[in-house]
């Protein structure tokens, strides 16, 4: 997810040997997990891509074995997210680091926009720290543009990651 990407840009700034080793072990989890490595099993039996799927059933365990339900692919969310790369939209389709952060949290793209492929409303790294430039950024936010959180607007500025925390020294 993002934190993992800002761990990443982090360890860079401040410890620049560990980064590649880092950087690797980091694409090998890949990111978020919901639907792949992460499951919910609720208090009914009833099946869901992880804990924040709720309303979304895949199946249940009184009818159907976990196994066989947890690897059918033939419900379209679960086919998108056991896919690799996940069918994103927007910047987290063009994100540098979708490798590392597997899309963030796809629930909360479908939770304000209807859309579990569009872009992560959450996501705090700037244009920039995604490896974008403003020409792709202004397109791509025509095309796909990130819902607002409610309290986007209460929390105030966003600090670039580079300002966040001074260098070690």
């Amino acid at each position: 997810d993002a934190d993992a990407v800002y761990l990443l840009q982090w360890v860079g700034r401040r410890f620049p040997a560990w980064s590649d080793a880092l950087r690797t072990r980091l694409r090998a989890w890949g990111g978020n997990s919901s639907g792949v490595g992460v499951a919910n099993i609720d208090n009914l039996g009833v099946v869901h891509p992880d804990t924040m799927w709720w309303h979304h059933p895949l199946g249940q365990v009184r009818e159907r074995p976990f196994g066989e339900i947890w690897e059918d692919r033939s419900d379209p969310l679960m086919a998108g997210l056991k896919a690799h790369p996940r069918p994103l939209k927007g910047r987290c389709a063009e994100c540098a680091h979708l490798a590392i952060c597997g899309g963030n949290t796809r629930v909360r793209a479908q939770q304000l926009s209807g859309d579990p492929w569009g872009p992560d409303p959450g996501c705090y790294l700037d244009d920039a720290e995604i490896g974008l430039s403003p020409e792709q950024a202004e397109r791509l936010n025509r095309l796909h543009p990130v819902a607002a959180l409610p309290f986007t607007e209460a929390r105030g500025p966003v600090v670039p990651i580079a300002e966040a925390a001074p260098a070690a020294g």
